[in-house]
């Protein structure tokens, strides 16, 4: 919620009204040749004359007390709260757009009434489907939103026809779904984000949730790895970089280690951690991918995390060492793993990550991927706590032993390295040159060709908030990927993966192209809350301690005042503008030049420009074996 609340302050002023008045008579009667007393008789030798006395001093009043100051007014909501939960938003839709069907007795046995609905969806098998209604943090594995989307994506064919049968949901009321179970799915928390769905309703504040932990796979059948638990602070946001020690090749079968290597094969793999995570990327020595491994004794400072030993020195070999807690290599703050300080130099690869949170990928059949199963084990976790409170994070990763491997799985990606060099990954350095000016949209569009032979498998995407669109467009220009969600990316996986065999490459290229919208919405008025703005950019590469924030602003960034023409930039590199110029009238102080191009970065006030595809090669990985 981002109305503002106006305290109104009660000024008093105290005052003391004090007057004295003094009247002091001393009457002597004097006579030229005598006087008279008192009693009236004559007084012949009266003697020199007496100085008459000095008048005693009054003493200074008591001061009256200082009355006591009224209790201030409470301040007064602009609305009354509507929703105490995302959940209960959710609840309505259900109540005007699905309760008719599915109430008391409803069609398929699913009651969607206030009261039933949480309960017959969370983790509920779904009629007829190997699916549960809601699969929390997964929306592609959810039947319940299959059902609904199913209106607007024609790829999904739906056995028992689409819901509601009257036609599609609002595209708020889809995305409000979609964003409920991407955070969980949970009943009794406002999830921090769902004010940006509900602008024009009054919202509880945020509450911090946390997705029940993913189960571990039979030690028969695969392997799962823990991230040891970090605490993003509230109203926060960090990224970091830690590393932990895994040794389970002892117990993965021969026939799933790949001879001569540290690697064994896989093909299923499933994350899980707490929707406050805008990415995490899990990685390794680049040496341990290959017949050379880098073990824990060329990282330093290990000590406990968490539990009764937290911060005494372990020994990363020992897994019980540290009780409760995990033995692990500092948490610094900093931009991915590259240039992990106690890492001694070591070159850190990803090889398994999500920006979502929970991600699932089963490759199809035959296809494989590699992952080390003795290694130091590098975690760099990108997350954002908008809530009042310290969020926990932890995440679980599992990777199930591949049934068949034949052929490995490879990915292509959009960087440009010939043209923008080592910033070239996530497209940051053409963002920096060619990111949207201030109130303004821009669409970048790079192709990528697949090698002959190559069976495509899937399409994925990265960018921050201000990317609004994502696309993937074949050789024959058909759409064939769509993501309008930055932080909910599509992962469009293909079950059973075409070739692309043509000797002409124009047959094989592929375009992925991004949208972005700075500082307006998609009708073209103002949206300073979607923003490339210098006051909000919190930190560059050099993370979180970097003094260097911002950026250099030349747009008014005003509420309520159109003031998007004006040039505000002040000539100076101090990531400050002219706020004067932004002023509503000449003189009146309300002006705030803020605004920004869009520049490429890491955090999610800076952009990033990604697409990827993955395919794997028959032919070439039979030779290779």
């Amino acid at each position: 919620m981002t109305s503002a609340m106006m305290l109104g302050w009660r000024k008093f002023a105290g005052s003391w009204v004090s007057t004295l008045l003094f009247c002091l008579f001393f009457g002597v009667a004097v006579a030229a040749c005598g006087g008279s007393s008192s009693d009236g008789n004559q007084v012949n030798n009266p003697g020199p004359e007496q100085p008459e006395p000095e008048p005693e001093p009054e003493p200074e009043p008591e001061p009256e007390p200082e009355p006591e100051p009224e209790p201030e007014p409470e301040p007064e909501p602009d609305c009354e709260v509507e929703y105490e939960t995302t959940f209960e938003a959710v609840q309505e839709v259900f109540t005007n757009r699905c309760v008719s069907c599915h109430g008391e007795n409803g069609l398929g046995g699913l009651d969607l009434r206030e009261g039933y609905a949480w309960d017959n969806l969370f983790e509920v098998t779904a009629n007829g489907v190997d699916k549960w209604l809601v699969h929390p943090g997964d929306t592609e594995r959810s039947h319940l939103y299959e059902k609904i989307i199913a209106w607007t994506d024609s790829s999904i064919v739906i056995p028992g026809g689409n819901m509601p049968p009257s036609g599609s949901l609002s595209d708020n009321e889809l995305n409000l779904i979609r964003f409920w179970i991407y955070g969980g799915g949970p009943e009794d928390v406002m999830l921090q984000g769902t004010e940006e769905i509900l602008e024009d309703v009054c919202l509880a504040e945020p509450g911090v949730y946390t997705i029940e932990p993913l189960d571990a796979p039979d030690e028969s059948e695969g392997i799962q790895l823990v991230m040891p638990m970090q605490v993003v602070a509230r109203a926060s946001e960090t990224e970091t970089c830690m590393v932990v020690y895994e040794d389970f090749c002892d117990q993965i079968p021969d026939a799933k280690r790949i001879p001569g290597t540290n690697l064994f094969m896989y093909d299923i793999n499933e994350i899980r951690m707490p929707a406050f995570s805008h990415h995490l990327l899990i990685g390794a020595p680049v040496q341990n991918f290959g017949s050379e491994t880098i073990l824990p004794e060329s990282f330093s400072d290990w000590k406990c995390r968490g539990g009764a030993q937290d911060g005494e020195t372990c020994d990363p070999r020992d897994g019980a060492g540290c009780g409760e807690g995990r033995c692990a290599t500092p948490l610094i703050q900093q931009m991915t793993c590259s240039g992990y300080e106690p890492g001694n130099g070591a070159v850190m690869v990803s090889w398994a990550g999500t920006q979502q949170p929970q991600f699932y990928s089963k490759l199809p059949e035959g296809v494989y991927g590699v992952a080390p199963c003795r290694t130091v084990v590098s975690y760099n976790l990108h997350a954002f706590n908008l809530t009042p409170e310290d969020a926990e994070i932890t995440a679980q990763t599992n990777f199930v032993f591949a049934q068949d491997p034949k052929w490995r799985i490879r990915g292509m990606s959009t960087d440009e390295r010939d043209r923008y060099g080592p910033l070239s990954p996530f497209g940051i350095g053409r963002l920096n040159q060619e990111g949207a000016e201030a109130y303004t949209e821009n669409t970048l569009c790079k192709t990528v060709t697949l090698p002959q032979g190559a069976y495509l498998q899937g399409f994925s995407s990265h960018t921050h908030q201000l990317g609004a669109l994502s696309t993937w467009t074949g050789p024959d220009g058909e759409l064939v990927y769509y993501s309008p969600y930055y932080n909910d990316p599509a992962n469009v996986s293909y079950p059973e993966p075409e070739q692309y065999n043509d000797p002409d490459p124009a047959t094989r290229t592929f375009e992925f192209c991004t949208l972005y919208r700075n500082g307006i919405d998609e009708n073209g008025e103002i949206d300073i809350t979607r923003m490339s703005r210098s006051s909000t950019r919190p930190y560059t590469f050099g993370g979180p301690s970097n003094t260097n924030a911002g950026c250099e602003p030349y747009r008014c960034v005003n509420e309520g005042v159109d003031r998007r023409a004006i040039n505000c930039d002040d000539g100076v590199a101090n990531y400050k503008g002219d706020d004067r110029a932004c002023d509503s009238s000449p003189g009146a102080g309300d002006g705030f030049c803020d605004g920004c191009s869009i520049q490429g970065g890491i955090t999610t006030q800076d952009e990033m420009y990604q697409g990827s595809l993955r395919y794997y090669l028959k032919e070439l990985l039979e030779d290779e074996e």
